[in-house]
């Protein structure tokens, strides 16, 4: 956020040696409130949106729909699907620093050979929990539109066999533009982004 940036920004211009940056007294909370009201305006575009596209409904007024149902049950979906693909993993990460990571230690296990194992377990567990919230993201435009039907069993069985189409369809609708909207920015507006971060104007 732009407050992450400023601080960053004050901490460059006066950094010293063997002190600890620490950010100002409640920029933490402000942080926080900041990324959610970020992420209620994101799910409130994407419902509005989503709607515009399977019900030509017509967008309302900005930030209007917060007050619907729609939007509140798309929010839930959205946080059961992150519950449902991360809490396996997280468990599987507790299991393995509490329990695989002591027994390897004790039995003199290299370390060069815990971190490989390591990267690699952590590599598996991000695909898994990826293909998990690829596959049943359907559900979410469903709940936007009003759609109570699909629950998470019939979405997972309907996206069987098409997990590289509902990538490659998430790269093409997300990542292409961001990276085109990156560019542009950069171009125009990096080199003077920059001189105001490395000098500290933004945390006034």
């Amino acid at each position: 956020s732009w407050w992450q940036f400023s601080w960053f920004g004050g901490v460059m211009a006066n950094v010293r040696q063997g002190v600890t940056p620490q950010m100002p007294p409640g920029a933490r909370a402000l942080v926080f409130v900041a990324a959610l009201v970020w992420l209620l305006a994101a799910a409130s575009i994407t419902v509005a949106w989503q709607r515009r596209v399977v019900l030509l409904e017509r967008p309302r007024l900005c930030g209007s729909n917060v007050f619907t149902g729609s939007f509140w049950r798309y929010v839930g979906v959205g946080l059961l699907i992150a519950l449902v693909a991360g809490l396996p993993a997280l468990l599987v990460v507790l299991l393995l620093t509490s329990i695989a990571l002591p027994v390897a230690l004790a039995l003199g296990v290299r370390a060069f050979a815990i971190g490989l194992i390591s990267i690699l377990v952590g590599l598996v567990l991000y695909i898994a929990v990826f293909t998990v919230v690829l596959r049943l993201s359907p559900v979410l435009p469903a709940r936007a539109v009003g759609d109570l039907n699909p629950n998470f069993k019939e979405t997972w069985r309907l996206t069987r066999g098409n997990t590289w189409r509902l990538f490659w369809g998430m790269v093409a609708c997300t990542f292409l533009p961001m990276i085109v909207v990156q560019t542009v920015v950069a171009i125009f507006f990096g080199r003077a982004g920059a001189q105001l971060l490395v000098g500290g104007v933004l945390s006034t």
